[in-house]
């Protein structure tokens, strides 16, 4: 869990330095992409995946997750790129798995 506190603070800080945003209600889809896109730029794969899974819990706490998740794809929702450009992702790993624990809002 404070993984997921720390890696939003700096989600926030990169979407803050860039747009001026300050609440988390502020926030929309090109905001996360961007702070996705470069703010994780120059790190590993995997810890690019676990900062879209907190961009992912973020979109979902404010309600906003199934209007954005087709906006927020990109390599970094698969820890393993690499084996997803290579069409290998099928053959090795399959399509299951577990649901993601998102809150629903109702």
């Amino acid at each position: 869990m404070q993984q997921h506190i720390r890696r939003a603070q700096r989600l926030h800080d990169w979407m803050a330095e860039r747009f001026g945003v300050r609440e988390p209600y502020q926030y929309r889809a090109k905001h996360l992409r961007y702070a996705l896109e470069h703010g994780t730029a120059g790190l590993a794969a995997g810890t690019r995946y676990d900062y879209w899974r907190t961009a992912r819990v973020l979109a979902a706490a404010i309600g906003k997750w199934p209007d954005w998740e087709p906006h927020l794809r990109g390599p970094w929702t698969s820890p393993h790129p690499e084996i997803r450009c290579l069409g290998l992702d099928q053959q090795r790993h399959g399509y299951g798995g577990r649901p993601a624990k998102l809150p629903i809002k109702g």
